[in-house]
């Protein structure tokens, strides 16, 4: 115990020797639950109990841009910070492995907030995946002329039937330049956070049915829990919830 707090506080915890948070990250959740505490005490208490932060497991890729479909420049040009006046919606696909085999995961997540607006999970990486999760996505949001849709050039992403879908819908579409990750760093990150604080080797032992609840478990409490810096340690639902009182107030 440390001033006050316990294995009780932890958020999302699990009675093992990980944890989802690292020292800076806890010491900002538990000061946002009236928590008296610093960063150094947590490290040492962390240390002592025999805790660490998960780690990012080995990345790979999953990117298939040799193809001839048309692609598109990217007009989003790394431009990742939450204030942007550009709003922009970035997808990507990543793999997991459970007991049954890869499970593919595509995501959609609004750069103004870093929320997951939406999701799909399949044994197939193709074109229904990334327009399932478009789906979603457009299931809460009504108007998207002129957003920014920005992916890699997967074969998914540049497939005809998604690309006139979103044509339909009024996006602006936005691609990375070949072999540049850093042009998706905001997909990129989310899919390093889910992996790091959703330990993989779980999920190894798991059916694909285990694995889908576990993994949107985890967006949904990523959405409506995980602090983020960019968000002024804020969860991305929170911090939705302050940009459209700002934009109520006179200026």
């Amino acid at each position: 115990m440390v001033l006050g707090w316990g294995i009780s506080d932890l958020p999302h915890h699990k009675l093992s020797t990980s944890l989802r948070y690292g020292s800076p990250r806890l010491t900002q959740y538990l000061k946002a639950q009236g928590r008296k505490v610093c960063e150094n005490t947590i490290s040492e208490s962390m240390r002592r109990l025999g805790l660490s932060a998960l780690r990012k497991p080995r990345k790979v890729k999953t990117t298939d841009s040799h193809h001839q479909r048309p692609t598109a420049e990217n007009h989003l040009a790394r431009q990742f910070d939450v204030r942007s006046s550009k709003p922009a919606w970035v997808g990507d696909i990543t793999y997991l492995h459970t007991a049954e085999g890869w499970l593919y995961l595509a995501t959609l997540i609004k750069l103004q907030s870093r929320r997951v607006i939406g999701w799909a999970l399949s044994d197939a990486i193709n074109e229904e995946l990334v327009t399932s999760a478009l789906e979603m996505a457009l299931s809460s949001h009504t108007s998207t002329q002129g957003v920014l849709h920005h992916s890699d050039r997967g074969a998914q992403y540049c497939a005809r039937g998604y690309q006139e879908k979103l044509k339909s819908k009024g996006f602006v579409i936005s691609m990375s330049a070949p072999g540049e990750c850093l042009d998706n760093a905001v997909a990129e990150s989310f899919f390093g956070q889910l992996k790091r604080e959703l330990p993989v080797k779980s999920l190894f032992k798991m059916k694909r049915s285990e694995a889908r609840r576990e993994v949107s478990n985890y967006i949904h409490w990523y959405n409506s829990e995980r602090l983020h810096s960019s968000l002024d340690h804020m969860s991305p639902i929170d911090f939705e919830r302050q940009l459209k009182v700002e934009s109520t107030q006179p200026h």
